[in-house]
C-alpha cells in the first residue's frame, strides 16, 4: 500500500500511538516486501543472532529494539544463537551501580554484563530489567535487594537509609 495510503489508516489500524511510529512500521513493513519478498522469516532463517542483528539495524529498527527482536527469537526457539541485552535504562542502572556505585553507558552495560556470562548477555535482559525497575530505580530500594551485598552501591547500606555506611 503507499505511504499516504497507510497514513490515512493511522487511527484505523491503531499500531502505534504515534503517527511516526505508525509510519516507522509502514516504513520497515515496506523494507520487507522489498528485500525479503515479504516474508519476515528470511531475515532469521538460518542466520546466527549476529547476522539477523545486523540485518535488523539496517532496517533502521533502532539497536535497542533488535536486540529484543534476536531475544524473543532465540526464546521462541526460532534462532539458536544468543544476542545481547537490550540496555535501557533500567538495565544501565542496575550495573553500573553493582559495578561502579552509578548509572553506565549503554556500552559499558555491554561490556560489563559480557564480563558476568563470559558470551552472550541475552539470558540477564529480564532479569537486569526487573532489577533495576522493581528495586534499583531512581529512588532505589537497596534494602530488599538481592545484589545489595555485592553492588557497589548498596554495600553496607544501613537499615532506612539510601547512603553506604
Amino acid at each position: 500500500m503507499p505511504s499516504l495510503t497507510w497514513k490515512g489508516q493511522f487511527t484505523r489500524y491503531g499500531l502505534h500511538r504515534y503517527p511516526a511510529g505508525h509510519e516507522r512500521v509502514w516504513r520497515i513493513g515496506s523494507y520487507i516486501v522489498q528485500h525479503y519478498g515479504g516474508d519476515a522469516r528470511r531475515i532469521w532463517d538460518d542466520q546466527p543472532a549476529s547476522v539477523v542483528l545486523d540485518r535488523l539495524i539496517r532496517m533502521r529498527v533502532g539497536p535497542q529494539i533488535s536486540r529484543m527482536i534476536v531475544g524473543a527469537l532465540n526464546d521462541t526457539g526460532q534462532i539458536e544463537d544468543l544476542g545481547d541485552l537490550k540496555a535501557d535504562l533500567h538495565v544501565r542502572r542496575v550495573l553500573g551501580r553493582v559495578f561502579t556505585g552509578s548509572k553506565v553507558s549503554a556500552r559499558e552495560a555491554h561490556r560489563l554484563a559480557r564480563m558476568v556470562v563470559g558470551g552472550p548477555t541475552w539470558t540477564l535482559d529480564s532479569r537486569l530489567y526487573f532489577l533495576g525497575k522493581d528495586y534499583c530505580g531512581a529512588k532505589p530500594n537497596c534494602e530488599h535487594c538481592n545484589l545489595k551485598l555485592v553492588c557497589a552501591r548498596g554495600i553496607g547500606v544501613s537499615e532506612g537509609t539510601e547512603e553506604p555506611r
